[in-house]
């Protein structure tokens, strides 16, 4: 068992002991700070300029470019670092900047690290691209270079999406419009080979020729009737009231019904014939013109697709606009002297008050042990 007095902190001890002590303290942390004030003197001075870009979400006056601006659409927005922080990009500022050279001997992916910087503050529509090189011109201009290429490829990228669906609404409208082209030449040459207006004549000739034949042989078939009757009531020495009628009349009568027959009946296959080509006829017009119609509709609905396409097209994505191209730093980002002055002195200080306690504690050990 220890004693009593080492199971509570003897806090009024320890701080006598390290005001005992306070030289040790003092001249660690005033090593600590001629070291890190050397160090940060020496170190080479490096300059941070930042660009900044405005994400202006898909907007306008039609509603349905409007997109709600939620936390969830703003954290979709990090997206968009992916667009700075690209290792083709990267390399390529550097060769527009001749900074490729300058550091020959270290990784594209590491030199990004530790120069490229790009963020997207939280529920904000800005991203901020931070270049930090040891010329502060450089800086500014490899920042202001990211973003106007960030701002380049998401427009290249909106453009390119707009061009292939112009392009497949194009190709559709084409291929409507020539459907419609070639029913309409279709019609048009049926129109010419196959006309309706001569079978309508024909058959309305031949059917009014059939009336009339059928007429007379009505009033023929009547007229032989009568003669037939009186040819049966005449006396037999051929006389009659209403005057004799011979075998001969009687003959002639019934040939010309017999022709009127013949002639009714082949006017009635006419009629049938032209019947049957009308009608053949107008089914292929209707035909005809159903092609008309609806390759009519489907060119007017590819039509309103393209339009409603390109219309569409401002609403369908986020536009990036630079709005601080960022300006040439004047005081360097680091080393930031006073801040590790601080952070040496501090340190110093928790680590001399440590190891004083440590050996605070051993020493009231020591007794124990003993």
């Amino acid at each position: 068992m220890l004693p009593d007095s080492l199971d509570t902190v003897d806090v009024a001890g320890f701080a006598r002991y390290l005001y005992k002590r306070r030289k040790l303290t003092v001249t660690v942390s005033l090593i600590a700070l001629g070291i890190t004030g050397v160090a940060s003197f020496l170190s080479p001075s490096k300059y941070t300029a930042t660009a900044s870009i405005l994400i202006e979400p898909p907007g306008g006056n039609d509603p349905r470019g409007a997109t709600a601006v939620s936390p969830v659409y703003l954290e979709s927005l990090k997206t968009y670092e992916h667009f700075a922080s690209s290792d083709s990009l990267f390399r390529q500022a550097l060769t527009h900047l001749h900074l490729r050279k300058a550091y020959s001997g270290v990784a594209i992916e590491s030199l990004k690290r530790r120069v490229l910087k790009i963020t997207k503050p939280k529920d904000e529509k800005i991203l901020e691209i931070s270049a930090t090189l040891a010329d502060p011109s450089k800086a500014q201009q490899l920042a202001q270079y990211i973003s106007e290429e960030t701002v380049t490829l998401n427009r290249s990228l909106e453009s390119d999406s707009t061009s292939d669906l112009s392009g497949d609404a194009t190709n559709l409208v084409q291929t409507a419009r020539i459907r419609l082209e070639n029913a309409r030449a279709d019609r048009d040459a049926d129109l010419v080979q196959q006309p309706v207006t001569d079978v309508e004549t024909e058959l309305a000739g031949v059917t009014d020729l059939k009336v009339r034949v059928d007429r007379n042989l009505t009033d023929t078939n009547v007229e032989v009737a009568a003669v037939t009757a009186r040819f049966i009531s005449q006396r037999p020495d051929g006389s009659s009231a209403n005057g004799s009628v011979t075998q001969g009349d009687l003959a002639a009568l019934q040939a010309e019904v017999s022709a009127l027959h013949q002639q009714s009946q082949t006017l009635a296959q006419q009629v049938a014939t032209y019947s049957a080509l009308l009608d053949k006829r107008k089914q292929q017009r209707e035909m005809l013109d159903k092609e008309v119609q609806a390759a009519q509709a489907q060119y007017e609905a590819a039509q309103t697709r393209r339009t409603d396409m390109l219309s569409s097209a401002a609403f369908r994505s986020e536009r990036l606009e630079i709005i601080d191209p960022g300006v040439v730093p004047e005081r360097p980002s680091s080393p930031n002297i006073p801040l590790n002055l601080a952070v040496a002195l501090l340190g110093s200080i928790f680590y001399s008050v440590l190891y004083l306690a440590f050996r605070f504690g051993c020493s009231r050990m020591q007794p124990v042990a003993r």
